[in-house]
């Protein structure tokens, strides 16, 4: 179950979808999510799959405006075994070189080239049948009200674009979820 105690910017109804995702993941299954803040995605993640999926949270848990964060994002997943944080810039430092993986989660930098190096870093690593998906694609087609700023215009726009690049990559449309900024594609 997701906590919204935890500090995040993931509404309620976005860690309801994560919840359908991971419950979909099969036993000894894979789950990475990129960008896991303090933990609120990742605590949904880990509640909802099978207790013997890993769930793989790669940050650098540190920002210039936060500090470092990390302490806080053991304390608020300690109760989960199956995660396995990951400390550092993906794939420039943390390297993943593990099994295949089931759900494939961006949520990093919201800017380029950094997230078109992790989207083409990790895109082999998915199975066949997997799930490709993040957050902060806006299309306001999606919302029942209006709730984007100028200033989110900017944090979104790298996120569309890629996702853009993707449906040509992929030669697939995207899936978007109704009054939330998610995203994903069936690989």
């Amino acid at each position: 179950m997701y906590d919204l105690s935890i500090e995040g910017w993931m509404s309620e109804e976005e860690l309801k979808q994560i919840e359908i995702w991971a419950s979909s993941v099969p036993p000894d299954g894979v789950i990475v999510e990129v960008g896991s803040f303090k933990g609120r995605s990742t605590v949904a993640w880990a509640t909802a799959c099978h207790p013997s999926v890993t769930v793989y949270a790669i940050d650098k848990f540190h920002d210039s405006r936060r500090g470092d964060f990390y302490n806080e994002f053991l304390s608020n997943t300690s109760h989960l075994k199956n995660i396995k944080p990951l400390r550092g810039e993906t794939p420039k430092k943390v390297k993943y070189e593990g099994t295949p993986i089931d759900v494939f989660f961006l949520d990093a930098a919201h800017v380029n080239p950094t997230d078109t190096i992790i989207i083409n870093y990790y895109l082999p690593f998915i199975k066949k049948g997997g799930i490709l998906c993040g957050h902060d694609y806006y299309d306001k087609s999606m919302f029942d009200l209006d709730f984007i700023t100028t200033y989110d215009v900017k944090y979104f726009s790298a996120v569309n674009a890629n996702v853009k690049f993707l449906e040509v990559l992929l030669k697939k449309e995207v899936t978007l979820y109704r009054n939330t900024t998610l995203w994903s594609f069936a690989i």
